[in-house]
């Protein structure tokens, strides 16, 4: 956990409420593949001394499975987006005391105006895991409830926020969000999954159909402007263009045959059958471990469990300069700017044709970096150390 002046410190053997198991609710906006769903999941896992209990608003249950199994009761509202159900909120409030938690967690902006209305004076710790966007890549009403409605809530509630990246902290401080409430903890990998095994790699490549030998340049996100697609599928043109034919893959939500806009994104690029669309996948591992090289397109993040994910498995990574990612890689991948297929290109072209012997440090190096500063039990000890300080502090001490 890190902060940053003037903002809630990280807690002293003092200051804890105690070190006696919690009760938390977490109200989360849906359970799909994203990464702020990914960090629900991966903190429930790494703090099983707490009792937990999830309240999703929207219908979506991509993430239900492994709650289940993590023995997590689930509640899904089947709220539709940017609405607020008074029903929904009457059941929600009927949970919570039926659970009686000592904390509350919400992750991200809809779930955090949800969740503020839930029960009065319960300590509440709200999830930022947003990036900046343009106004014109961005919902508008999200772009409103985040810039307009939480900012202006956030001056007397909640308790505390949590940021999962540096920037994101600074960009919704720079928004109206209260600062001296905020504290970032970066979003963490289980590292004891997210490894290098090239057997699982090879194995899956045949399926996928890129098992001819060329090397593979991939990419796990959603289609959506923040990850601009289309500098992905200019950089792999360009890479071509040098005589680099590398087979391109990408999987995630609506990156599948059936976008026919991006279908023609890549025909446009003359890159038709060199580019696999896979969309949402579940094996995650063994994806990242079929590629040679993990390439990130986006104009915009917080700090993504792919790239975290990815260097974990010691892949090789080409990224833009969004975010904490600069951090992140440091010297173990390639950081370049944003909206410049060019440099891109360059970057994964320079990766790809170092010898193996250089490849495999690198991977090694970029692994060291996620054991070091972003592994889940990292991640797990901050939540702690922010519910327990909020607890001890009590409510609103304005």
């Amino acid at each position: 956990m890190s902060t940053v002046p003037g903002r809630l410190e990280p807690r002293t053997d003092s200051s804890s409420a105690s070190d006696r198991p919690l009760r938390v609710l977490h109200v989360i906006t849906g359970l799909g593949r994203g990464g702020a769903e990914a960090g629900l999941v991966a903190l429930v896992g790494a703090l099983g001394q707490h009792r937990h209990a999830v309240i999703s608003l929207a219908a979506t249950t991509d993430r239900l499975a492994e709650l289940d199994s993590l023995g997590v009761p689930v509640t899904v509202l089947g709220m539709r987006r940017a609405s607020i159900s008074i029903p929904a909120l009457a059941r929600a409030r009927a949970i919570a005391r039926r659970f009686e938690p000592d904390v509350v967690q919400s992750w991200m902006p809809h779930a955090d105006l949800f969740a503020s209305l839930l029960v009065p004076g319960l300590p509440h710790v709200w999830g930022l895991h947003a990036a900046q966007l343009a106004t014109h890549e961005e919902r508008r009403a999200t772009r409103l409830l985040r810039s307009v409605v939480n900012a202006r809530i956030s001056r007397f509630q909640p308790d505390a926020i949590v940021a999962c990246s540096e920037s994101t902290a600074r960009w919704h401080v720079g928004i109206g969000y209260r600062s001296d409430r905020m504290v970032v903890v970066p979003n963490g990998c289980d590292t004891t999954h997210f490894r290098r095994d090239a057997a699982a790699g090879r194995a899956l490549r045949p399926s996928l159909g890129f098992d001819d030998g060329r090397p593979v340049v991939g990419m796990l996100g959603r289609w959506h402007p923040q990850k601009d697609i289309g500098n992905f599928v200019a950089a792999v043109s360009r890479l071509h263009a040098r005589g680099c034919r590398v087979h391109a893959v990408l999987a995630g939500e609506g990156l599948s045959p059936e976008n026919n806009a991006l279908r023609e994104l890549i025909e446009a690029a003359g890159l038709s059958g060199h580019v696999s669309l896979l969309g949402p996948r579940t094996d995650v591992q063994p994806l990242l471990n079929a590629l040679d090289l993990f390439m990130l397109s986006s104009l915009a993040e917080g700090l993504p469990y792919a790239v975290l994910e990815a260097m974990a498995c010691e892949r090789l990574c080409a990224v833009t300069d969004v975010g904490d990612l600069a951090a992140v890689v440091g010297s173990a991948g390639r950081v370049v700017p944003a909206r410049d297929p060019r440099a891109l290109a360059e970057a994964a072209y320079s990766l790809l044709e170092l010898p193996e012997a250089g490849r495999d440090a690198l991977g090694r190096a970029a692994r060291q970096r996620i054991v070091d500063g972003y592994g889940v039990a990292r991640m797990a000890d901050g939540y702690d150390r922010v519910w327990r300080q909020t607890i001890a502090r009590g409510v609103h001490d304005d």
